[in-house]
């Protein structure tokens, strides 16, 4: 809630992670480098659109995206202006007649989308300032009508028996499966999946299903997840414990020994699947001073080295991007210090 009310960048941990300095690297590689500060949307016609999630104003890292979502009645085309701050210099970006269609198939997951906004923003609320009966009530409203469960989501007076699922990747996604109940009851499926750091939960299933397996076919590599599953019979539900899994992406490391570095380091990357590959440094601004490879790289460890003795001493960031061969594109980054 803090990084919410300041435009900042919050992480969190739990207990037993084990990619605690992971974690912490990548976050500070996009503390370190903000890519626009003090963003404010302006709208023409604003007082048609209400309940904008997350309040502004918004700082955009790099690394990361900034999804801001609110509701609105009638169609209309409205003007949009973002504005922020670059290296201390005002930027202004316009977006004319921009529609806001009545409908439209095609952005059916928008509602959830402002759903999850709205819930993820109120739980970070409650846990700095505590529990509100009325956040509460909002909480599960939203639930219950988009399909979202967070821990305030339950069912009273419900008999509730545990399901044990199990989660792995494989090549088509992420492959859950779980223990079916006793023949004869007629029982429906719904697949929940959130973000490891984040409250609330997307429901996967279009509509209750009734085998006992599911195939994640949208997990992104390279991320933390959870899944959940209740079942529904006759006077009963059943919510399974939480299943984590953490998707492989196509670069599994990327490391610099040494590091800090005098004038030279070696780069080693390791890759899941032969991929095009572009490895590239750029300073603190964001510049970019080096191309250290590109073009396609077999599976497996490559080890390059970084001449840095035409660079003056300070800190740089190597941003490795690497495409397979569905189009897919990934992204790692890993800092570096140059000390003479």
């Amino acid at each position: 809630m803090i990084a919410y009310e300041n435009s900042g960048l919050a992480i969190s941990f739990e207990p037993g992670d084990q990619n605690i300095a992971e974690s912490i690297e990548t976050f500070f590689l996009r503390f370190a480098t903000p890519v626009l500060i003090n963003i404010m949307t302006s709208l023409e016609g604003l007082e048609n659109i209400v309940d904008l999630y997350p309040p502004g104003p918004y700082t955009l890292f790099a690394g990361q995206q900034s999804i801001i979502v609110g509701r609105y009645i009638n169609e209309m085309v409205l003007d949009i202006s973002v504005t922020g701050e670059v290296v201390g210099n005002d930027i202004t970006l316009d977006f004319p007649e921009v529609l806001f269609p009545e409908t439209s198939e095609d952005f059916a997951f928008i509602p959830k989308m402002w759903a999850i906004q709205v819930i993820d923003y109120w739980l970070a609320y409650m846990a700095l300032y505590g529990e509100d009966q009325e956040i509460i009530d909002l909480i599960v409203d939203l639930s219950t009508r988009f399909g979202v469960l967070t821990d305030y989501t339950h069912y009273e007076d419900t008999p509730v028996k545990v399901l044990v699922v199990r989660a792995y990747q494989s090549s088509t996604g992420v492959e859950l499966s779980w223990n079916a109940h006793q023949a004869g009851v007629d029982v429906r499926y719904n697949v929940y999946r959130r973000d490891k750091n984040s409250g609330a939960y997307i429901l996967l299933t279009e509509k209750p299903i009734t085998e006992t397996r599911f195939v994640d076919r949208k997990a992104l590599a390279g991320q933390e997840y959870v899944y959940m599953v209740v079942a529904y019979g006759d006077d009963m539900v059943t919510v399974s414990g939480e299943v984590e899994v953490t998707t492989e992406g196509e670069i599994t490391l990327v490391t610099a020994q040494p590091n800090p570095f005098n004038s030279r380091t070696m780069v080693t990357l390791t890759l899941n699947r032969a991929s095009m590959m572009d490895v590239r440094v750029y300073d603190i601004l964001g510049r970019e001073v080096f191309q250290l490879a590109e073009g396609r790289y077999n599976a497996g460890q490559h080890s390059i080295t970084f001449d840095g003795a035409q660079l003056s001493s300070g800190v740089y960031f190597l941003r490795t991007t690497v495409r397979d061969d569905s189009g897919v594109t990934r992204t790692a980054s890993t800092r570096l210090m140059l000390l003479k």
